[in-house]
């Protein structure tokens, strides 16, 4: 990885080796100590005032290999899952298939891998609905398109395109299969996952900052967004994002709802720790310093709380961005 190309560097030029002297980008030079902090907190939290809760000594995920490749959100039906959990369970998958080279592992809750290779055994229809194709050097986006009776517009938005490229890149590109009678279809004896129910507000925005690697793709779905809803809400006229950038999403509520219903249903290993509580005021509550990157989505998510009380809550205006260094106070939902 960076570290040890940074170490071979440091020694062909004959120049200390150690962590300090290491030229690496930020996120890769912080990560490091940032894990070191996490382990100390963990070992000695009364040491930095927090109260960690009882965390039972149990597995709460389980991981299992695919020898085909699979749509996110067949894999995710078939384990009798949420789409949005399975997708926090296995964020390594961007895009939204599972390639089958080198078969792949999945990770999915203890109590679902049985019923998933069960469901896998019987499932007798096509497990994708894309196909994967390899350019040639030089191949234009619009003769791939035309090849396979898709837009170039669809196609550049699918593999997260910059919208003035012409040519193919140097990357494996994602095709819609013809929609036919061997699209893939749902068995009807699996379950849809269970809906939650506690109705939350219409809508909540939140901010996120683009970081390497994203696409408008990868973030639509991360926030259970479509692209063009995504584009429309921040004016983007093409799929080109930058470093940075500050964007505008949306969580409906229906996946919200599903947010909170799946939290009820973890055991709790799978809750986060919480800070330190303040009994004093009216119901347990916790204080939490904003970092950078937060957002009101992601605390509430943290938490396991509404959007909508985490603003009530705080007075944030729902248009309103946080601040590195803002504190929060976050109601125990049980208190």
């Amino acid at each position: 990885g960076s570290v040890s190309r940074a170490i071979a560097k440091n020694q062909a030029k004959d120049e200390p080796a150690d962590y300090l002297s290491l030229r690496m980008p930020p996120e890769t030079r912080n990560y490091v100590p940032k894990l070191m902090a996490v382990k100390n907190i963990i070992m000695n939290p009364a040491a930095y005032g927090l109260t960690l809760n009882s965390i039972p000594n149990r597995p709460y995920f389980g991981a299992v290999r695919v020898s085909q490749q699979i749509d996110l959100s067949v894999a995710a039906r078939l384990a009798e899952v949420p789409l949005d959990e399975f997708i926090a369970l296995n964020p390594a998958y961007n895009k939204p298939l599972v390639a089958g080279i080198g078969r792949p592992t999945l990770l999915l809750p203890v109590d679902k891998v049985n019923s998933f290779n069960l469901n896998l055994e019987n499932y007798e229809r096509p497990l994708s609905s894309w196909q994967t194709y390899t350019p040639k050097r030089g191949e234009k986006l619009d003769a791939i398109a035309k090849r396979f009776g898709i837009s170039v517009a669809r196609l550049k938005e699918t593999n997260g395109i910059n919208g003035r490229k012409k040519l193919a890149v140097t990357q494996t590109l994602l095709i819609p299969v013809a929609k036919s009678g061997n699209a893939p279809a749902l068995l009807a004896h699996i379950p849809e996952p269970e809906a939650a129910h506690e109705t939350l507000a219409a809508s909540a925005k939140a901010t996120h900052t683009v970081a390497r690697g994203d696409t408008v793709l990868s973030i639509a779905k991360r926030y259970g967004m479509t692209v063009s809803e995504l584009k429309t809400q921040n004016r983007l006229k093409s799929n080109s994002l930058s470093r940075g950038q500050k964007l505008t999403v949306l969580a409906s509520s229906k996946q919200k709802a599903e947010k909170v219903q799946i939290a009820k249903n973890k055991p709790e290993s799978a809750k986060a720790p919480k800070l330190a509580k303040n009994s004093a005021a009216q119901g347990k509550h916790t204080h939490y310093v904003v970092k950078r990157g937060d957002t009101v989505y992601s605390i509430a998510r943290r938490f396991d709380v509404a959007v909508n009380d985490l603003q009530r809550w705080n007075k944030i205006p729902a248009s309103n961005s946080l601040q590195p260094g803002n504190t929060l106070m976050v109601y125990d939902r049980k208190g």
